[in-house]
């Protein structure tokens, strides 16, 4: 017989289990025919790590995260959306992608606690217009921080629907196509190495991390 008993006083259980959500001490007493045996054991239960916040900064690519965390036994070890483990955060907290991420905290005893946070996606600036008439200014068509993705596909369009350019950086279906850098996306408004005449031009945009297409159109002045 048990005390507390927790369910446990149980003659056809061999093994039973206590779960108790505290600390307690365990008071037991086994009786056969001829004799009477007490004794006592303590279940010590560990509080959990206490994820209090996390804060996200850096730009681009360099985003990171900085967990601040309480409770639990030290040394703590941290992972990224349940991958690798690490005792220190930053090398498991740097380039935290966009969208929604889950943050897993280990304790000493391996007591487990977790936390989602969601980074916002990082809004891109299509050029309206370019002038690449060796001026100096304006040159070449750009989408400003869009290398603040890793993977993207740029395709530029007449007017009557004819593809004129596509670009593919990052990995695709497992495979990486072009490394991705920390270079605005440029255009040099040429097919196959002639110069287009001015004219607008539409372009669709799709960036794989963020499941987004964005559309719309630019001018070429000469």
């Amino acid at each position: 017989s048990w005390y507390p008993s927790s369910d446990m006083n149980n003659a056809g259980i061999s093994n039973p289990v206590a779960k108790p959500n505290e600390t307690t001490t365990y008071n037991v007493q086994i009786k056969t025919d001829v004799c009477t045996k007490d004794t006592s054991i303590v279940v010590t239960v560990h509080e959990l790590p206490n994820i209090e916040s996390i804060v996200v900064e850096g730009e681009k690519q360099d985003r990171y995260a900085t967990p601040t965390v309480s409770g639990g036994q030290t040394p703590y070890s941290y992972s990224l959306n349940n991958e690798d483990y690490s005792e220190v955060p930053e090398e498991i907290l740097s380039h935290v992608p966009i969208g929604w991420n889950l943050l897993y905290v280990k304790d000493h005893y391996n007591c487990l606690s977790t936390k989602e946070f969601y980074v916002e996606p990082v809004p891109i600036y299509p050029a309206k217009y370019f002038t690449p008439n060796g001026d100096g200014k304006s040159e070449e068509w750009t989408i400003t921080d869009l290398d603040a993705y890793s993977s993207y596909i740029v395709e530029i369009f007449d007017r009557h629907g004819k593809r004129l350019y596509i670009k593919k950086v990052g990995s695709f279906n497992g495979e990486e196509v072009t490394k991705a850098g920390s270079e605005v996306f440029t255009w040099n408004g040429e097919y196959n190495g002639h110069q287009l005449p001015s004219d607008d031009y539409w372009y669709l945009i799709t960036v794989e991390e963020i499941r987004k297409q964005y559309t719309g159109h630019f001018t070429l002045k000469r």
